[in-house]
């Protein structure tokens, strides 16, 4: 299975999150079913994460 994720730039920024958490969490799960310890992020674990990756691509936008 393939868990990348890719910032779509058509799409809004809070998509993207939705998406990448979305992925995230079947990745997690995928993991936990091979035997790996993994929990799921909260809701606001995963926007931290997710700002401190994709957070740059929200200012680039707001200065176009």
């Amino acid at each position: 299975m393939e868990f990348e994720f890719h910032y779509d730039e058509t799409k809004s920024h809070e998509q993207n999150f939705r998406d990448w958490f979305r992925l995230n969490t079947a990745e997690r799960s995928y993991e936990r079913r091979l035997g790996f310890e993994v929990k799921d992020y909260t809701l606001k674990e995963a926007r931290e994460i997710y700002e401190n990756m994709w957070g740059k691509k929200l200012e680039i936008h707001k200065q176009a």
